[in-house]
């Protein structure tokens, strides 16, 4: 068949790639890569385990990915046998052939390289150990177009080969797991390229491949299978073929062999990727796939060979027995399961986890039966003591890629039963394991806990049982308490021992789980038995466990013989009989309530005697005593005999008392009286927060106790304490100390001082005191004490604090009163004898001792002085001063002195004429002299009016008075020459500065000219009389004629307007 191809192909050179080459070029790398990722996401331990199948996995790999480039390359098959297969490749320019042949447990590959295009002339030749060992088989298979869904028998002709599959498997040194891998390629001799040019083609081999979708899982999910198409305008449609087989067989053993499963019919042009979903493959079931296209005149060339699978189903039942020491697994054998993985609960863990995996039990589990009645059975090793649930899931190598995404790998050690796996790709779904049911058993029990032996339960001293108490010992691995075999409870019961001389059987019968305490009643007194329990259940009886030992309880002894010596007021000395057995004694009271017994063992001297302390003093006790069996070490039990016969004593009497008790104002006194005891003290009792109480030790015997100092006037309670260091005894008496008192009476005052008597009871020092003045000591008993007679002396019309004080050295009492000094009148004032410059004052003061009065100038003079050289017509201050030696009160009055007053006089004016002239003044009348202003006489006098003023003036000798000044009137001078006017312009003419106008003053004329004319220069004012000029500018300049009349002047150059300032002339 030959067609044309729609669009023409470019040649290129031999190293080049076609599109099929490149797209399996990159599905290997995936595969590649993807199997990396699996080998490094395995566990250390798992990894240490499966270096070397990892290794011999990928040079399997290797070598299937170059045998599909090889045929997928080549242009003729040289050899075609079931373990070698020669292929001739021309590549880069040059031939090649690929040589395949298996060497023992070895795949070997030769490559012989030609110089030119034919595979002829010159060769060079290279050999590589593709697999270098562990090779346990290796089949090449070969099929025609007209043998799709078979394999050729042999003898193979190379010519009609147009596909190559194979098949290898291989056990890694480390484990004995068994890899398989299947694979295969088209083969249709065009070589690695086209031929270029356009030349009429066959269609091409399509590329298989195994893929998922969202939520597919390769070896859980059904097989989506995917291809594309190299050559879409010539197909019609798809077959598919399948040849399947149960995992753990080979192609061999497939029932149906090679058939088609599916046609695909297609549009035209046809997609260029096609996809399959194939759900008949039964679970456990490899299946080998290959597809190829129909075209118009027939069938395309079959693809490369693929293969996939499922994992087995869940073991269907899984049963698990104890044994001793052992666990028993059997469970039915799936089709297509390669081995078996193990989960069990652990301790802490009742969930099942990863225990051993398929190649862990390989070797130690039994295989029995043929067919679908295939069981297999695993023991596990155990302890005694060991309970667990497990779990089988069965595995091969599609499991394993869904759960490892690799089909070698394991799961680590650990890993939970419920945990989901998404295998090789990335996927919306996660699958857990496909695990039989769970199954659980146990163990015999393991050694339980030492027997807990107690004589407590005996209700008599003649009761002679032992109690026995069962505790099993805790199980291992987190399993079922009851069985799924049904053996019942793995703590079902237990049995017990006891020895004397020999082991005997406590109880016939096993006593149940449910009763973990029982009575033995079988004993007698003063011996040690042993005893031994052990659990017992379906799979068996645990070890004994270590014995425990009891020793009974003596027989009651003898009444004892007590002998009773040291007799106190707190102790008696009791000696015990014993028997000859006992080890210990005991002797009790019994007649106190609550009384402590002593205990000791015996000394070796047999001196069994007890002393029994703190005892109650005048009292009668009773003892009475009993053996007791102490065991040895390591032994348990041992117990007392009954009470034998008492016996009584009182013991002595301990008595205290005062007497002759007395007292002061600041202490208590007492004698105390001793009979028997070992310590005695007084104690007196205290008041809260004023004094604390006081004990004093004491010899007894009337010995005097004194307590000092103390409050007055206070109750105190005296005890007297005797103890003999357990018992107390005491007596009291109540002593009040003597009162302490002051006071004061007949209290007066003066305007200085104040008085008073102080009165005293009791007491050794008394003082008054005016409080912020003086204390005077005093004698008490109305002594007068009077305060201000003296320096110093107290303020009049004040009231002072009296304070009497009293004090025995430790307490002290006060009394207060309050005494006001009598009120100190101050004087009354008066003045006569008042002139404008003097006045007298008078100081009524009463009976003052001293009176005087302050005048105006500070001076204090005697009561009718006057004081001189006062201002006139003023008010002047004085003060009337009183004091009665020690206070001084004072008043203020005022006098106003006279007026001193001037008449004002008459005056005129005389005087004037032509400069220079005089002016004066006349003046009189009045009140007696004159003054003038500016002076009476004026002489010198230049042109000009000049007027005067004169007044009258008057004095008493201290003060002066002027009347107001009055107008004299005034007297003209006049100037018969006109006068320069200044600065350096002749006589006559304008001084600088001057305004000069034609309106100019008469003033500026001249009544007799010096000059004729005056030279100016006139200047622009800041009025501004020329616009747009600066101030200051000079204007212009001219010449001033002065004329001979009054009003003859002109300006005979210039501008007209105003000329000035002048400046210069």
């Amino acid at each position: 068949m030959t067609i044309r191809r729609k669009y023409p192909t470019q040649a290129k050179p031999d190293s080049g790639m076609t599109l099929p080459e490149l797209l399996v070029a990159m599905i290997i790398s995936t595969v590649v890569i993807a199997i990396g990722v699996s080998l490094l996401s395995q566990t250390f331990r798992v990894a240490a385990s499966t270096q070397t199948r990892a290794e011999l996995w990928s040079s399997m790999t290797n070598s299937s990915i170059q045998l599909i480039r090889d045929v997928n390359d080549g242009t003729k098959i040289v050899t075609s046998e079931p373990r070698h297969l020669a292929v001739q490749v021309v590549r880069d320019g040059r031939c090649q052939t690929r040589d395949w042949q298996v060497d023992g447990d070895r795949l070997v590959s030769t490559t012989t390289f030609y110089d030119a295009p034919s595979c002829t002339g010159g060769s060079t030749e290279r050999k590589v150990v593709a697999i270098k060992g562990n090779l346990k088989s290796f089949t090449f298979t070969y099929y025609s177009a007209a043998s799709v869904d078979s394999e050729l028998p042999a003898p193979v002709s190379p010519g009609v080969v147009n596909r190559v599959g194979w098949t290898m498997s291989a056990t890694p040194t480390d484990t004995t797991a068994v890899l398989r891998l299947e694979s295969g390629a088209a083969f249709t001799g065009r070589g690695a390229s086209t031929d270029g040019g356009g030349a009429t083609q066959t269609p091409l081999a399509a590329f298989l491949s195994v893929t998922t979708n969202a939520s597919g899982i390769e070896g859980v999910s059904a097989p989506i299978l995917s291809w594309t198409d190299a050559t879409p305008e010539l197909t019609q449609g798809w077959a598919v073929y399948r040849t399947s087989y149960p995992e753990g067989s080979d192609a061999s053993s497939s029932s149906t062999g090679w058939e088609q499963i599916a046609y695909l019919r297609t549009a035209t042009p046809a997609p260029g990727t096609m996809t399959y979903t194939d759900r008949t493959l039964p679970r456990g079931y490899t299946g080998l796939y290959v597809v190829r296209a129909t075209v118009p005149d027939g069938y395309g060339p079959s693809s490369n060979q693929k293969a996939t699978g499922l994992r087995p189903s869940p073991s269907s039942t899984l049963t698990t027995t104890g044994a001793p020491s052992t666990i028993e697994l059997s469970w039915t054998a799936p089709r297509g399961a390669t081995g078996y993985d193990i989960y069990r609960s652990e301790t802490g863990s009742p969930a099942p986890i990863l225990y051993r995996t398929s190649d862990d039990i390989k070797g130690s589990a039994k295989r029995s039966g043929t067919g679908d009645a295939v069981r297999w059975t695993w023991t596990d090793p155990l302890a005694a003591g060991h309970a667990h649930t497990y779990s089988v899931v069965p595995v091969n190598r599609w499991e394993r890629l869904a759960t490892t995404s690799s089909q070698t790998g394991s799961l680590p050690i650990g890993e939970a039963l419920a945990r989901a796996y998404s295998g090789t790709t990335s996927t919306t779904r996660t699958a857990p394991r496909a695990a039989s049911p769970l199954s659980g058993a146990f163990t015999a029990p393991a050694r339980p806990e030492r027997a807990v032996l107690d004589l407590s339960s005996r209700s008599s001293a003649t009761d002679y049982r032992s109690t026995v108490a069962w505790t099993p010992a805790p199980w291992v691995g987190g399993g079922p308490e009851v069985a799924t075999d049904g053996q019942g409870h793995r703590d079902r019961g237990w049995a017990a021992e006891r020895r004397g001389s020999a082991w005997e059987a406590v109880w016939a019968a096993e006593t149940p789980r449910t009763t973990t305490v029982r009575t033995d009643a079988g004993t007698e007194p003063d011996i040690t038995y042993g005893y031994r329990t052990r659990t017992v259940n379906g799979s068996g009886a645990s070890a004994w466990a270590a014995e425990a030992r009891i020793l009974q309880r003596p027989a009651v002894p003898d009444s004892p013989t007590i002998a009773l010596s040291g007799l106190t007021t707190r102790q008696a000395t009791v000696r015990a009989a014993t028997s000859p057995s006992a080890t210990a004694w005991e002797i009790g009271m019994t007649t106190t309530a609550g009384s402590p017994a002593m205990r000791g063992v015996r000394d070796a001297d047999a001196n069994r005697r007890a002393v029994y302390d703190q005892l109650t003093h005048s009292s009668s006790n009773a003892w009475r005593s009993r053996s007791t069996n102490i065991p040895p070490t390591g032994v348990s039990g041992g117990g007392t005999s009954a009470w034998g016969a008492t016996d009584s004593i009182t013991t002595d009497r301990l008595r205290v008392w005062l007497s002759d008790g007395s007292k002061t104002t600041l202490s208590v006194s007492a004698r105390l009286n001793t009979e028997g005891g070992s310590s005695a003290s007084v104690t007196r009792s205290g008041i809260t927060g004023v004094v604390g109480a006081e004990t004093q030790g004491s010899y007894g015997g009337g010995q005097a106790h004194i307590f000092r100092p103390l409050p007055h006037n206070t109750s105190y309670t005296l005890t007297g304490d005797l103890t003999d260091g357990y018992n107390n005894v005491s007596d009291s008496a109540t002593i009040t100390t003597d009162r302490l008192s002051v006071w004061l009476s007949d209290g007066s005052a003066t305007t200085r001082s104040v008085s008073a008597r102080l009165h005293n009871l009791n007491g050794s020092s008394a003082s008054l005191t005016v409080e912020g003045h003086q204390t005077q000591p005093s004698l008490g008993g109305g002594q007068l004490h009077t305060f201000g007679d003296g320096h110093p002396g107290l303020t009049h019309n004040t009231g002072y604090t009296l304070t009497a004080r009293l004090t025995d050295g430790f307490n002290h009492v006060s009394y207060q009163d309050v005494i006001r000094t009598l009120e100190f009148l101050p004087p009354r004032v008066a003045f006569d004898s008042i002139t404008t410059r003097s006045a007298r004052a008078w100081a009524d003061c009463g009976s003052a001792a001293g009176c005087a009065v302050v005048g105006p100038d500070g001076r204090e003079l005697l009561s009718g002085s006057t004081w001189n050289q006062l201002s006139d017509d003023s008010w002047h201050d004085f003060q009337g001063v009183a004091s009665d030696g020690w206070n001084r009160v004072t008043t203020r009055a005022s006098a106003r002195t006279l007026r001193l007053v001037a008449a004002p006089p008459s005056c005129s004016m005389t005087g004037g004429g032509d400069s220079p002239g005089s002016a004066t003044i006349s003046a009189w009348g009045g009140s007696g002299g004159y003054e003038y202003s500016p002076a009476r006489v004026r002489t010198g006098l230049g042109p000009g009016s000049y007027g005067g003023a004169a007044r009258s003036t008057v004095s008493d000798g201290y003060n002066s008075s002027a009347s107001g000044w009055v107008s004299c009137g005034s007297v003209t001078v006049t100037d018969p020459y006109p006068t320069p006017w200044g600065g350096s312009a002749p006589a006559g003419c304008p001084y600088p500065g001057t305004y000069i106008t034609p309106a100019s003053p008469r003033t500026w004329q001249v009544r007799r000219a010096s000059v004729a004319t005056c030279e100016l220069r006139w200047l622009v004012t800041a009025a501004g009389e020329a616009p747009g000029r600066p101030a200051g500018m000079v204007e212009g300049a001219g010449v001033y004629s002065v004329g001979s009349g009054a009003s003859a002047y002109t300006r005979t150059s210039g501008e007209s307007g105003p000329m000035g300032p002048l400046v210069g002339g």
